[in-house]
């Protein structure tokens, strides 16, 4: 039922389009709408609020493109376009093969994603200014480095227990002791993945601001786009923000940016 709604989605773009037949930019506006619902063009964002939440996008974007080759998934692409009551943007990354589990590598890289958008907030406003929009990001990347930990066997200091199983509502079979250590050991890893990734948007600043200026022009990007952004190729004036780099694969979002 779902992907009947999403092709007849897709259809009725295409015809007030006046398209003879639907194309991948159909595909991607259908899937977008079933996902996240339909873009609210009518909620006026004041520009200061648009700028703020091209950067947090933006800040996910560069770290996720700059770690392609340390574990990250790639960028099927990033918008500023809200959507439904409360979204403001979003990044979505693409993997370019069915997986069925995650390295360590891989992990450690998705937390760094996940906060590069706070990150790119502070790097732009200060600490003081910085906005409400990461809340989703925090409980993405407590929840995946508490797993690392309790699940995964990630943690050199607490070794390869299961403690997720071992843990009751009560709390029966774990020792507070442990429970501490298990906090200190999620804390390290999300510090660490904060620092990392604080590193790569500080340094890589120019090509942040780059990011961040074209998707206020453009509102959505493509991966293929954001790369053309890096190497300094200039973009169209105008171009289809609808069509999708042509791969397979279920698409991760990153937390939107929220209201």
């Amino acid at each position: 039922a779902e992907l009947s709604n999403l092709i007849n989605i897709a259809a009725i773009r295409a015809a007030v389009q006046n398209k003879v037949a639907v194309t991948a930019a159909e595909i991607e506006y259908a899937k977008d709408r079933v996902m996240m619902g339909a873009e609210n063009t009518s909620k006026v964002i004041p520009e200061e609020e648009k700028r703020v939440t091209a950067y947090h996008e933006g800040g996910h974007a560069l770290v996720a493109l700059l770690l392609e080759d340390k574990g990250a998934e790639p960028v099927h692409k990033a918008t500023i376009v809200p959507r439904g009551s409360g979204i403001m943007g979003l990044v979505q990354q693409q993997p370019q093969k069915d997986t069925y589990s995650h390295s360590l590598k891989q992990l450690k890289a998705r937390l760094q994603v996940c906060l590069g958008g706070r990150i790119a907030e502070e790097i732009l406003l200060g600490g003081d200014d910085v906005t409400t929009g990461a809340s989703s990001d925090f409980q993405q990347a407590t929840n995946m480095a508490r797993r690392m930990v309790r699940q995964f066997g990630f943690s050199n200091g607490l070794g390869t227990i299961d403690y997720e199983s071992a843990d009751t509502q009560e709390g029966a079979f774990m020792s507070d002791a442990t429970k501490s250590k298990i906090e200190a050991e999620v804390q390290r890893l999300v510090d660490t993945a904060y620092t990392d990734a604080k590193q790569l948007l500080t340094e890589n600043r120019s090509q942040l601001d780059t990011i961040a200026h074209s998707l206020l022009k453009y509102e959505t990007l493509s991966g293929d786009q954001l790369k053309a952004l890096l190497r300094g190729d200039p973009l169209p004036e105008r171009f289809s923000t609808g069509a999708s780099p042509s791969t397979d694969g279920s698409k991760a979002a990153v937390p939107e940016r929220a209201a």
